[in-house]
């Protein structure tokens, strides 16, 4: 268990305050998520020794890494942390099997090269162990430098935005290669992001913060369809939320009044009337009034009002009675000839809108 209690005074500017209990059971991977400036950083760097608190206390199991109060330190060096930073931090001047045994320096020469050669055959970088950094793959850089932290075999890898250098392709290629790796290597990890792909693909639990303040944390697919709160919720990415009324219950749902229309959802169960009514993109489909079928509590005839392409899907915003947010691909965009002015049905079931008492 990683129990952390950090308070980090940068004057006027800004300031964190964070309680975290981790648990950190290889190969458990813990998500520090939310947008930039959010103070995820600087949590990780607490934790890792590279800056002091102004108050609080960081442990390790039974270890004590850091207590403001009784004036206890223990440097970054002796708390067997791995820390991969944002732009990998390579040595330009020293070769990819320079960089690997860097970590483990003052290890006897012949265990040195045994430990290099063997992560770099687990991490795939036999062929580009006498190439220089400039002269490697993005992927590889990031390879090398986790190889690099790998080598001390740390208790507890520090992960600081690693696909930020990244392309959208070889991101996703990487992202999959570190989840098998972590897997693999049987470290646990506390990951910064602030990219929902991210958390959904290696993490395991998920602490979102916003202006040095912890907003919520679970299980990230709880986190991100279930936000606590809009702040939450605009963090997380939903890109429908409005107020909503409740209208009466019935056999389990609840009706709602959202701007002129009504939609159903789950009855949350609560003496609430006012809601904030939170939908996903994702969970919104699309079709022509000419459709029809399925089991979906709601549908709702709109007109298109903005069409954004986004990669491989399509943001799709329709005037439902109020404004609603459909992300679908790129081909069923076409297929349905969207644009503004287009007519169109958006249908998405009562279970999977998310609502949060406005109080």
């Amino acid at each position: 268990m990683l129990r952390a209690r950090i308070e980090k005074d940068f004057g006027s500017r800004f300031s964190v305050e964070a309680s975290l209990d981790l648990e950190v059971e290889s190969p458990r991977v813990t998500v520090l998520f939310g947008p930039s400036g959010a103070g995820k950083t600087t949590v990780l760097r607490c934790i890792a020794g590279l800056e002091r608190p102004t108050n609080g206390r960081i442990a390790f199991g039974s270890e004590t890494w850091c207590d403001v109060a009784a004036g206890q330190w223990l440097p970054p060096q002796r708390r067997r942390v791995g820390f991969l930073f944002q732009d990998y931090a390579l040595f330009p001047h020293l070769s990819v099997a320079g960089n690997i045994g860097y970590g483990i320096h003052d290890a006897p020469g012949r265990q040195r090269r045994a430990r290099v050669a063997e992560l770099a055959r687990r991490l795939g970088l036999e062929t580009v162990l006498d190439r220089y950094p400039g002269a490697i793959s993005g992927g590889q850089r990031q390879r090398a430098a986790l190889a690099r932290v790998l080598a001390r075999r740390p208790r507890l890898l520090l992960l600081d935005e690693p696909f930020a250098a990244l392309d959208g392709g070889t991101r996703d290629a990487v992202r999959t290669y570190l989840a098998e790796l972590l897997a693999e290597f049987r470290v646990p990890a506390i990951l910064v992001t602030h990219d929902w792909s991210d958390a959904l693909a290696l993490g395991h639990s998920m602490v979102v913060l916003k202006d040095g303040r912890i907003l919520q944390s679970g299980p990230p697919r709880e986190v991100l369809t279930r936000p606590s709160g809009t702040e939450a919720a605009s963090i997380a990415g939903v890109e429908t939320v409005q107020p909503g009324v409740g209208r009466g219950t019935t056999g389990g749902a609840l009706t709602l009044r959202v701007g002129s229309a009504e939609i159903v959802a789950l009855d949350p169960e609560t003496a609430d009337v006012d809601y904030w009514v939170c939908i996903r993109g994702e969970d919104v489909m699309l079709e022509t009034s000419a459709a029809s079928g399925g089991s979906a509590r709601n549908r709702l005839a709109g007109t298109v009002f903005d069409v954004v392409w986004k990669g491989p899907l399509t943001e799709v915003k329709v005037d439902v009675g109020f404004p609603l947010t459909a992300l679908v691909t790129r081909q069923s965009a076409l297929d349905l000839g969207l644009g503004p002015g287009s007519r169109i049905r958006a249908v998405f079931k009562a279970s999977t809108v998310h609502l949060i008492p406005r109080r």
